[in-house]
């Protein structure tokens, strides 16, 4: 039963403060290291595992993760060409486009052209 340390007499404060270092600072057999900086190395040594694991873990995923970006860097690359290729076909559709329209302009032109001086002016037979 845990009682409030106001109400305690001093001795009986004492006797239960060196009862609670006694445990808190106990020796382990015959080495001369307390049982609190035993238990102290093994979480340390549990926390250095844990840090070690997560560092391999992270060192593979960041290889996971250069892989992927390496292949969305090549795929990137090709649909870039693949776009490219498509621009340069349809700039040639176009200036074909272009010269036909221009070529149709000329013909009509130098069509009118002799026809003004043939004298034919449209107006029938």
């Amino acid at each position: 039963m845990i009682t409030d340390p106001e109400n305690l007499s001093d001795a009986e404060l004492d006797r239960r403060t060196k009862i609670s270092a006694e445990r808190f600072f106990s020796f382990n057999g015959s080495k001369n290291t307390p049982n609190i900086l035993i238990a102290l190395a093994g979480n340390v040594e549990g926390l250095g595992k844990a840090l070690e694991e997560n560092t391999q873990a992270m060192r593979q995923e960041m290889a996971e993760l250069r892989a992927m970006i390496q292949k969305s860097s090549d795929s990137s690359s090709r649909l870039a060409t693949a776009l490219n290729r498509i621009t340069v076909f349809y700039a040639i559709i176009t200036l074909i486009g272009v010269g036909v329209a221009a070529f149709q302009a000329w013909a009509a032109w130098q069509t009118s052209k002799i026809q003004a001086e043939q004298g034919v002016h449209g107006n029938g037979p």
